[in-house]
């Protein structure tokens, strides 16, 4: 009985060696790197016929929403987010929400028509920095409470001036609990504040902007 070749079990009739014409060479499969030799001869019958030298890309799967041969934002070919950029994520949702609130607090002595502007202002003034005193509780260090406690009985002593006062003092303190939540921020003096001092920031800040313009513009605040 003759002996057959492997190469000739998986060839068809018409490819045999003996089959092609004169000149003609038979298409050898082109080897794979880590792959022994005997695996070569029980792959299918489509990789046999490839010519010489073309070997099947290895599938890489594409991350959803990503472009083959792009990069997602943010992670600078690590396949990882930069913490920077899941900074600047985080840090969004607070800042909107923020402008918002702060659109309500310049429009809300509408809400007290029975009022003065001036109150209304000044009575959120030390509301907004009264907060820090239940986040240093919560923080439990006796420092950090007298520190943020002296801080909001500050604000409490702008905003009573500012009711007999120039309506520039509750600007000044506005913007200047701001520069406070920005401090706190990036200090983390109080612990676990997590959104709230990016929030409140963008809430003194528009609501200080909108304040001074309406003083430019001769807008009264004596009701």
């Amino acid at each position: 009985m003759l002996r057959t070749s492997r190469k000739a079990l998986i060839m068809p009739h018409h490819m045999h060696p003996g089959s092609l014409m004169p000149g003609e060479s038979f298409p050898t499969e082109a080897p794979v790197a880590g792959e022994p030799d005997g695996h070569r001869c029980g792959r299918a019958l489509g990789d046999a016929r490839r010519p010489e030298g073309v070997i099947r890309a290895k599938r890489t799967a594409v991350p959803m929403g990503q472009v083959p041969g792009r990069a997602i934002p943010g992670q600078a070919g690590t396949g990882r987010l930069d913490p920077r950029y899941r900074a600047r994520r985080a840090l969004s949702a607070p800042v909107i929400w923020g402008a918002i609130w702060g659109v309500i607090q310049a429009v809300s002595p509408l809400a007290f028509w029975w009022l003065e502007p001036k109150t209304v202002y000044a009575l959120g003034l030390p509301l907004i920095a009264a907060v820090y005193i239940g986040f240093s509780v919560a923080d439990g260090r006796w420092k950090v409470i007298a520190v943020e406690s002296s801080i909001v009985g500050l604000f409490v002593v702008v905003a009573a001036v500012s009711v007999s006062g120039s309506a520039w003092l509750l600007v000044l303190g506005l913007a200047g609990h701001g520069v406070k939540d920005l401090w706190q921020h990036r200090t983390q003096f109080v612990r676990n504040t997590r959104w709230w001092p990016p929030f409140c920031a963008t809430v003194d800040w528009v609501a200080a902007g909108i304040l001074a313009t309406a003083i430019l513009l001769g807008v009264p605040f004596h009701g």
